[in-house]
């Protein structure tokens, strides 16, 4: 099986869509920055773990590498119905091929690693046509050399003359080939707990660890010895329902003891989800009682010996920072001499759960530069002594110089080091938008101010790291695709719309012929569950009027 260029039949009749160039790629950051001693070929892997199910017979999920995405955490302890099980499977199937294409979109003249939904040819022929459609509107000597396989334990590198595999995510088949980065350093350095213990400025912290593992079901009572995939039955009347009562006591006992207002964090997470603001008795009754029933019994049945010195269970209770005067995300590159190049500044929104949009304004990214260099820096030093080198971002909050920042974490009680956004087409003036007000704010804090006065000196604290490239990655790269056409501003989001693509393109014809919206992934459903069910578009990365992807 050899690399090769995708193409398809290209977008609808009527829609002549512009050809984008990227300003540079990943892999040319990669080349510049963090080259590979003797000219080694690397090819990249951009797909999610999910471990709440298996996606294919081929792409089990994650057992070992521990993320608490969202549909994890929203997994019941029985076993699911068919019906639940068929919508949880096309979630996850839509979410994965969703971002790979997105990220693929951003690689460069390099081989990318491209899984197929099943074994069905049809379905896989789907899978091609959908990622060459989006291709191909990127600059031919940009676009990626596609390796298509079943998954993750089937990455034909030997045969392509691949030297190494470069990953964004952890997963649990790849560790068998020649990787980038240790498998295992990459999971913690994207852990919460190794930001509060980094000596990085971020919020003050108390992290709880879990006391052992979850003991094997053949150990426990009857009941366990014949249960759904590991989960601890309500019933269980042995050692391993009394570990588990005794485990989930110890995080929730701290939970009802820590002053108001204050935020929960799973160690492990993407895209906004594992973070719970607490700033009510009210809202901290409902958490305990949420953390109590069915999260922290769902993840504390996942921690086995394979991945114990992991500390997936780990919880962590952070200060909350309240009357913040910003809030925004850096994105950069860490070169090998652990110097950092920077890429943008971008304002980020989610709501409670889940990321939603980044915002770029393109006139203020050199100011925005100078003021986050020194704060990027520090990071970028951190890393380079942890031996990593690649994109990272960094999200951070600011506050007025009156409230004093922390520098402490506590370790078990032991001191210790609805509506999409659009991007504004100016016309010649660049709209007043600045990157600390008018978004809802990210991981959980409240309460957004005026700026300060050019005076005063904020405290930034950085509220969560992302050692992998970021949601805003792409804002970086489109910057001058953008720009050349007067569109100062621009946003990142996603959607999901029942219109096919083709449809989607002829609703917003004049926007895509103009470039004032660029399509990063896009993929439609191809016969539902198991056959089943029609096509319909998703998740199409949109750019509305210097927007962009969704």
């Amino acid at each position: 099986m050899k690399s090769e260029m995708i193409s398809s039949t290209g977008p609808a009749a009527n829609v002549a869509l512009p050809q984008i160039t990227l300003d540079t790629t990943l892999s040319e950051l990669y080349r510049k920055f963090s080259p590979l001693d003797g000219g080694q070929s690397v090819a990249y892997l951009f797909y999610v773990p999910i471990s709440s199910m298996d996606i294919t017979t081929d792409f089990p999920r994650n057992r070992k590498y521990i993320y608490q995405e969202t549909t994890f955490n929203n997994l019941s302890q029985e076993a699911p119905s068919r019906e639940t099980d068929k919508a949880l499977h096309i979630d996850i199937l839509k979410y994965l091929h969703g971002l790979s294409q997105r990220e693929t979109f951003l690689a460069g003249d390099a081989p990318v690693i491209s899984f197929y939904s099943s074994s069905s040819k049809a379905r896989a022929e789907h899978d091609r046509h959908q990622l060459a459609r989006t291709l191909d509107t990127l600059d031919p000597h940009q676009r990626p050399n596609i390796i298509f396989c079943s998954g993750p334990k089937a990455i034909p590198l030997k045969e392509n003359g691949i030297d190494i595999l470069s990953y964004k995510f952890v997963l649990d088949g790849i560790a068998d080939y020649p990787l980038r980065f240790d498998l295992d350093k990459h999971w913690y350095l994207n852990s919460k707990e190794a930001l509060a213990t980094s000596g990085l400025p971020t919020p003050k912290c108390e992290v709880i660890h879990l006391d052992g593992c979850m003991p094997h079901a053949k150990t426990c009572c009857n009941i366990c010895k014949d249960i759904y995939d590991g989960f601890v039955p309500s019933t269980c009347t042995g050692i391993r329902g009394e570990w588990l009562h005794k485990s989930v006591q110890n995080v929730v006992s701290r939970m009802a003891q820590r002053p108001l207002p204050f935020v929960v964090k799973n160690t492990q997470a993407y895209a906004g989800a594992g973070t719970y603001v607490t700033k009510s008795e009210e809202e901290r009754t409902q958490l305990i009682e949420n953390f109590s029933t069915r999260l922290l019994p769902i993840l504390f049945s996942h921690v086995t010996p394979e991945n114990q010195h992991l500390k997936p269970g780990t919880i962590l209770l952070t200060d909350c920072v309240e009357d913040y005067i910003g809030n925004f995300s850096i994105s950069f590159f860490v070169a090998l001499d652990g110097s950092a190049t920077f890429l943008s500044v971008t304002d980020q929104v989610q709501d409670s759960q889940a990321w939603m949009a980044n915002i770029i304004t393109y006139s203020q990214q050199p100011a925005l530069e100078q003021k986050t260099t020194p704060l990027m820096r520090e990071i970028a030093k951190w890393l380079h002594g942890q031996g990593y080198s690649g994109p990272a971002g960094a999200d951070v909050m600011e506050t007025a110089a009156t409230q004093p920042q922390p520098q402490h974490i506590n370790v078990n009680g032991n001191l210790a080091n609805g509506n999409l956004l659009n991007g504004t087409l100016t016309n010649g003036h660049h709209p007043n938008t600045n990157l600390s007000n008018g978004t809802l704010p990210p991981n959980g804090h409240t309460n957004p101010q005026p700026q300060p006065t050019p005076s005063a000196q904020p405290t930034s604290y950085i509220i969560d790291l992302n050692i992998r490239s970021t949601a805003s990655f792409s804002l970086a790269l489109l910057r001058t695709h953008f720009t050349s056409r007067g569109l100062d501003c621009a946003s990142s989001f996603a959607i999901t719309t029942g219109a096919t693509r083709d449809e989607f393109l002829m609703t917003w014809k004049e926007d895509f012929e103009a470039g004032r919206i660029v399509v990063l992934n896009w993929y439609e459903e191809f016969g539902g569950f198991e056959g089943e069910g029609r096509e319909r578009g998703w998740r199409g990365r949109r750019r509305r009027r210097g927007g962009e992807e969704g």
